[in-house]
């Protein structure tokens, strides 16, 4: 090697964050909790610029040293909020849409689908707002992996329902993931007209275009046809 020349293989890089979280206590997993609750609480009471580690630590009457403690910064602890309400969110559609799958067609399940799929996630309006400013803003791998999760559990929900029209006979136009792809980035940008606009009529009626669009996008099948006209 050259005098004075630096060994790349042996030199020390910088280290990222690890995702991976540490094994918790009981107790630890209770201010886990704690925390969490209080940091909802101001992000939809304070909005995301004004829920700070000093808020969020004054609504869990605890130091700012124990939020930074279990979530390192705001933003993770953010995104651990972003992806427990998305959840929720998440769920809420489930329900409504197990009620309808399995004995309706493509237009009235989209209907359900968006519409109970729209009306939970804005049922917290700070929930789009801050999932945007963590999407553009946010280089931290734990922020990044809370929203890749969060997600991957609406591109499930897709799938799944899909799954039960096709069950019935229903033949997608599509590729499959090509379409759900699609479907989450006209959501996603639904959500940042919204959060840019507010609930505009014209927002409205892209939101009634997408329903449309979803479903027209499912054709009855030779089999189902046949299957109708006996």
């Amino acid at each position: 090697m050259i005098a004075g020349a630096v060994d790349v293989s042996t030199s020390k890089k910088k280290k990222q964050p690890s995702a991976s979280r540490p094994q918790r206590s009981r107790k630890g997993e209770r201010e886990v909790e704690r925390l969490l609750l209080a940091a909802t609480t101001a992000l939809a009471r304070d909005g995301m610029a004004a829920a700070t580690l000093g808020r969020i630590a004054a609504e869990a009457d605890v130091d700012k040293a124990m939020v930074v403690y279990y979530f390192g910064s705001r933003e993770v602890l953010l995104a651990q909020v972003v992806k427990r309400l998305g959840e929720r969110a998440a769920a809420e559609a489930e329900t409504a849409l197990e009620q309808v799958s399995s004995r309706l067609s493509p237009g009235p399940v989209a209907d359900v689908g968006v519409g109970a799929l729209w009306g939970s996630i804005l049922a917290v309006p700070e929930l789009p707002r801050a999932y945007m400013t963590l999407l553009s803003g946010s280089r931290d791998v734990r922020v990044r992996e809370a929203l890749r999760e969060m997600k991957a559990m609406f591109i499930a929900i897709f799938h799944r329902h899909m799954d039960a029209l096709e069950a019935q006979g229903y033949r997608l136009l599509d590729d499959r993931d090509d379409f759900v792809t699609l479907l989450f980035a006209i959501l996603r940008g639904l959500l940042l007209e919204w959060a840019e606009s507010g609930e505009t009529l014209h927002l409205r009626g892209a939101i009634e275009g997408f329903k449309v669009f979803a479903a027209s996008r499912f054709h009855i099948s030779t089999r189902r046809r046949m299957r109708v006209l006996k």
